[in-house]
């Protein structure tokens, strides 16, 4: 693994949103954003970075994402599924080889739109695991 590429972490839930997982993951890539370049691809409205430009926070790409209610299943899981689509196309067009892709395992399907896009791309691959609800 080359260490002068960047990270790009995926989420569907990064700050503003309350839970726990986007609390981890911002601490994460915040973390990580003190060593290399980070790139948050977020799946959370409102979470676009403030600090454009500044190499000791990460920059934020907020994806486009619908949260349907937990009892709206079908829904749900469609946009779960929608999620993980763009965040495979804009992986395919952001991920450069050697960099690093990290992830949560939710939704269930976000790991593996992240490996296939960072296999296509040669890059390297890690997970968060397990999802922090």
């Amino acid at each position: 693994m080359q260490n002068s590429g960047k990270i790009v972490v995926v989420s569907q839930h990064y700050p503003p949103d309350p839970s726990t997982t986007a609390t981890i993951m911002s601490a994460i890539a915040g973390h990580l954003a003190r060593q290399r370049p980070v790139l948050v691809l977020s799946g959370s409205a409102g979470s676009q970075s403030d600090k454009p430009g500044n190499p000791a926070y990460p920059q934020i790409m907020e994806l486009r994402n619908r949260m349907p209610g937990k009892a709206a299943l079908i829904r749900r899981a469609t946009a779960e599924l929608l999620f993980a689509v763009r965040v495979f196309l804009t992986l395919l067009r952001r991920l450069q080889r050697g960099e690093v892709a990290l992830t949560v395992t939710a939704p269930f399907v976000l790991p593996y739109a992240v490996t296939a896009a960072a296999r296509l791309k040669r890059g390297e691959k890690a997970y968060e695991t397990p999802a922090i609800a």
